[in-house]
């Protein structure tokens, strides 16, 4: 058995699961100061007996989910059955939405209604995207210039072509010399890429500030341009990567590409994207004070939570508000922004990044 590929896969299954643990072990205090677990309570609520008892419940019962989703990989890297590595990653992921929700409702009976004062920006509205128009085109040069090099090249490609290997290194999976067994990374590229790109644009054309003045509205600023420079760090990211895997058609043998170095990389982007949020907070929250005065004044002034009703927030996860003209809002679990799915082209959005790339990664490989 080739020890590398498996070994490495093990390395990232874990290190996946260690890195996600610790961000929903500290998701409750990520969020702004008066959300607590999706619902809107007085600014120190989390602070009291009974708001450090729900927390520490749901931190348990995390470290409790994380270590038996561990323990199912394990058990899978024994015996060799790839179905438990899926299966301790489920488990991961459902345990954390029990563990959730099971806090938010214990939290309910504390909520607070939101104050229905908003703040405006009577500035000329600043929708431009992080790099420009010129910079946010760069991903699609990348899959367009691969796509145009296997042209180029493409009497090199075999008749079929291995595209997916097994934990022992050896290929299981293979595509022919065809329009869609060739392209169909590029055309998922191009998918993703601009799904993310319209939730760019959303983010900075079509999302409501909460805080506009002050320290308060300079920290959540600064919260946006990151956001907005992560999501174009993704496109790049996945151009990159589904150019790369395009390239694997010109690939003369079918030994697995040496991919450890690789996913380790990635894994450590993701940890360094991790330490951002951390570091940053919902809405800035969590950025230095760079005065106290202004922070004074926020504390007095500020408004009650997100400026949305807890009844629009199902499960505390999906926002879905009609008479609300944002097209995204702040998410209430994790860092970062929801879409309202109450608007129209929410869901226009939701079929380019899913259900396109979804139909390219599961139909495009059996057309002929």
């Amino acid at each position: 058995m080739n020890v590398g590929p498996a070994f490495a896969f093990s390395v990232v299954i874990y290190s996946t699961l260690g890195i996600v643990g610790l961000l929903l072990f500290l998701l409750p205090g990520l969020t702004r100061p008066d959300v607590y677990f999706a619902v809107t309570v007085q600014q120190g609520f989390r602070e009291t007996p009974e708001g450090r008892d729900i927390q520490g419940r749901y931190r348990l019962e995390i470290v409790i989910h994380t270590l038996v989703a561990c323990a199912l990989v394990l058990a899978g890297l024994c015996v060799k059955i790839p179905a438990a590595f899926l299966a301790g990653i489920l488990w991961q992921m459902l345990g954390f939405f029990s563990a959730f929700l099971g806090a938010r409702k214990k939290v309910t009976p504390h909520a607070v209604q939101p104050s229905m004062v908003r703040e405006a920006e009577l500035g000329p509205a600043r929708a431009r995207p992080p790099g420009g128009w010129l910079l946010q085109s760069a991903p699609f040069v990348v899959l367009t210039a691969t796509g145009i090099w296997l042209h180029l090249h493409w009497g090199r490609i075999p008749e079929k072509f291995p595209v997916h290997w097994g934990l022992n290194g050896r290929p299981n999976g293979w595509a022919s010399r065809s329009i869609t067994g060739v392209y169909n990374p590029l055309a998922l590229g191009v998918a993703v890429c601009a799904g993310l790109l319209l939730l760019t644009y959303g983010i900075a054309a079509f999302s409501r500030r909460i805080r506009v003045g002050g320290a308060a509205g300079e920290r959540e600023l600064r919260f946006r341009r990151v956001m907005l420079c992560i999501m174009l760090g993704a496109e790049f990211f996945i151009a990159f990567l589904l150019s790369w895997v395009s390239l694997f058609a010109l690939r003369t043998g079918q030994a697995m590409p040496n991919t450890a170095v690789v996913m380790l990389g990635n894994l450590a982007l993701v940890a360094a994207i991790t330490l951002v949020l951390i570091r940053t907070g919902q809405g800035g929250t969590r950025l230095a004070r760079s005065s106290p005065s202004e922070d004074a004044r926020f504390v007095e002034t500020s408004p009650i939570g997100d400026c949305t009703l807890d009844s629009h927030w199902k499960a505390g996860v999906f926002y879905v508000n009609s008479d609300d003209p944002a097209l995204m809002v702040e998410a209430r679990l994790g860092i970062g922004y929801t879409l309202n799915l109450g608007r129209p082209l929410a869901w226009v959005i939701l079929v380019l990044l899913v259900g396109v790339p979804l139909a390219l990664a599961f139909l495009m490989p059996h057309l002929k």
